[in-house]
């Protein structure tokens, strides 16, 4: 589409260069009174100036529906956007209210079996709501591609980057097989900054 703008509006100042070079013709042909001169220049100045008015039309028409779907696109990736910040937040929360819990059970049972300790607990934790959340910020993303202008502060890579860094949280959280508590810990709380980062950003752009 924008390549089609650019061709028109080439092809329309080419027009207008070519009508003035058609009225230098017949104004060269008045002055030395020949008509075939004359009659050049008029016939070429009829065909530049119609030529040069359709494209002028057509270049804005195109531009005005280019622009109207550039707005809409923008309009539709900022509904899911909002719609992907609501799940990341409620996602992010409900996993670090589990990651509270296996934590604390781990660290009471550091002086015992904590392996099982820990594995019994992850078992009691429900995790089908995250799970559908997580589908549901992958759906949303995919939206986002197909509506991304590639012009606003935001595109559906950053949100793709946001939703990867959540995942991992995920998996340390539901998965923390050969982690010890100590990076368990740490790890979470390195997760913990950049989701918090990326919500930040996501609040800023949504605003």
């Amino acid at each position: 589409m924008e390549n089609i703008i650019t061709i028109l509006w080439i092809v329309s100042i080419l027009s207008l260069i070519g009508l003035i070079g058609m009225a230098v013709t017949w104004i060269i042909g008045k002055v030395v009174h020949k008509e075939t001169t004359i009659k050049v220049g008029k016939v070429g100045m009829l065909c530049m100036l119609v030529l040069a008015v359709i494209t002028f039309a057509g270049a804005q028409g195109v531009q005005k529906i280019w622009d109207n779907k550039l707005a809409n696109n923008r309009t539709e990736f900022r509904k899911y956007a909002r719609k992907f910040q609501k799940d990341y937040n409620t996602t992010s929360n409900m996993i670090e209210v589990t990651h509270s819990d296996i934590a604390d059970t781990w660290y009471d049972a550091l002086d015992g079996d904590f392996d099982t300790a820990v594995d019994e607990e992850i078992a009691l934790q429900d995790d089908s709501d995250i799970k559908q959340n997580f589908k549901n910020m992958r759906n949303d993303i995919t939206m986002m591609k197909v509506f991304d202008t590639a012009d606003m502060d935001m595109d559906y890579k950053d949100f793709q980057s946001a939703y990867n860094k959540l995942h991992q949280y995920y998996e340390l959280t539901f998965e923390p097989g050969g982690e010890s508590y100590d990076s368990y810990q740490s790890k979470e709380s390195k997760y913990d900054t950049s989701i918090k980062d990326y919500y930040s950003k996501m609040q800023a752009f949504n605003e």
